[in-house]
């Protein structure tokens, strides 16, 4: 005889606990990054290339963990904004690198109020 299965209700579930984190999380930053007109994958890239300036597209896609087809649109769109100086962004050229154009100092000094605050109203 088979053992009876007790049902897991919508709230013990863990993918929808992620699910819900999730949300909340991409709501935080986008709140956050809104008055900068950045996306979140705008933002790790911009925090990879302060890191490590310069690298190939192709380091730059493996560290930020973004395809070429996500991260060319992105890195042209950055360039159009002022936010990243790329030279010779083709068709994901080894030799093709990016540079971020601010500089990190004055962008921190930007961002961590405005993060911080984001983070206030978040909880």
């Amino acid at each position: 005889m088979a053992t009876p299965t007790k049902n897991i209700l919508l709230d013990e579930q863990l993918c929808f606990a992620l699910y819900t984190a999730s949300k909340r999380y991409n709501h935080f930053y986008s709140e956050a990054l809104a008055p900068f007109k950045l996306t979140y994958p705008q933002y790790i890239t911009l925090l990879a290339l302060w890191e490590k300036s310069p690298m190939t597209v192709r380091e730059l896609g493996s560290h930020v963990n973004l395809d070429s087809g996500t991260l060319t649109p992105l890195l042209k769109r950055m360039q159009t904004q002022g936010w990243s100086n790329a030279s010779a962004i083709r068709t994901m050229n080894a030799k093709s690198t990016s540079r971020c154009r601010k500089k990190p100092s004055m962008l921190n000094q930007r961002f961590l109020p405005t993060l911080i605050l984001a983070w206030i109203y978040l909880v």
